[in-house]
This record gives structure tokens, sequence and C-alpha cells, in this order.
């Protein structure tokens, strides 16, 4: 697996500005497409944080992972489109060939 197969993202979530808190939270991911069909992807929340007078910090609310599979587009088919010549209407009207 290679940089170029996997895709990240950094997406904020909350910012904080207090004068005795300073804080933010993000979600920072990573993916990849397993085939044309499925993708895994892992994820972490991510709190950081600076109150007045302590230490800063950084903790993880939730960290997870996903696999997805997606299915084809379906849509409706009719008798007319199906091409096997079964249920074509409008052929034989009833009459034996």
């Amino acid at each position: 697996m290679t940089d170029k197969d996997v895709e990240y993202g950094v997406a904020p979530q909350f910012l904080v500005l207090d004068k005795n808190f300073k804080g933010a939270g993000a979600r920072v991911s990573a993916s990849k497409d397993l085939d044309r069909s499925s993708k895994i992807q892992a994820y972490a929340d991510l709190t950081a944080g600076a109150p007045k007078g302590g230490d800063a910090f950084i903790k993880p609310q939730k960290i997870g992972v996903e696999y997805r599979k997606t299915f084809a587009k379906g849509g409706k088919v009719s008798a007319s489109s199906r091409a096997d010549g079964c249920c074509v209407k409008g052929k034989t009207k009833g009459r034996m060939v």
C-alpha cells in the first residue's frame, strides 16, 4: 500500500476560546478503496485543550474503523428491456407460431 492509495482528512468539529480555557476538537481520518464496491475507513475524534494555569492535553474521544460495501446502482427492469424474448409484449398476440 502506498500513500497514493490512502485518502487523509481532518475535519474541525468545535473551537472554544475562553479566558479560562482554550480547546479544539477535530476528526482525523484515513480511508482506502479496497475494490470497486468496498471501502475501509479509520478515524479518531480528538479533543485538545489548555486550561488556564494547567497542562495542555490531547484526548481521543472516539476511535473506530468502518467497513462499507456499496452495491451496484439498480433500476427498474421491464419485460421489454430484458432482451431474453420470453416476456416481450405483442409479438405473438396469443397465437401459436
